[in-house]
């Protein structure tokens, strides 16, 4: 039995453009970090690596500070043209071992 993460395409990559973002905006790192109510060292990782993970509620913080919308701090790449899911159906809007399009 398979798991549901096996069916994806696991090259996917995201990243966060949270330095950039905040440069543009006159933050540093210290001044994003109080911003947001983030731990300063997160903030200086996520300007390090823009790759690292992070939990969904820090970034919403983060964008808050930023006042962006979420999705202006996200870059996804490699994203599956196709997924397959779970079990067979016979509705094409539920998620069960069919091939989605684009999903």
């Amino acid at each position: 039995m398979s798991s549901k993460r096996d069916c994806y395409n696991l090259s996917m990559k995201i990243r966060l453009k949270v330095k950039e973002a905040a440069l543009e905006r006159g933050f540093n790192q210290s001044t994003l970090s109080r911003a947001a109510n983030v731990d300063f060292k997160t903030v200086q990782r996520l300007f390090r690596d823009p790759y690292r993970d992070i939990s969904l509620s820090t970034i919403v913080k983060i964008a808050w500070a930023l006042d962006l919308p979420l999705n202006d701090l996200i870059e996804v790449s490699g994203l599956p043209a196709t997924r397959w899911t779970d079990q067979p159906s016979s509705d094409t809007s539920s998620s069960n071992n069919t091939l989605k399009e684009g999903s």
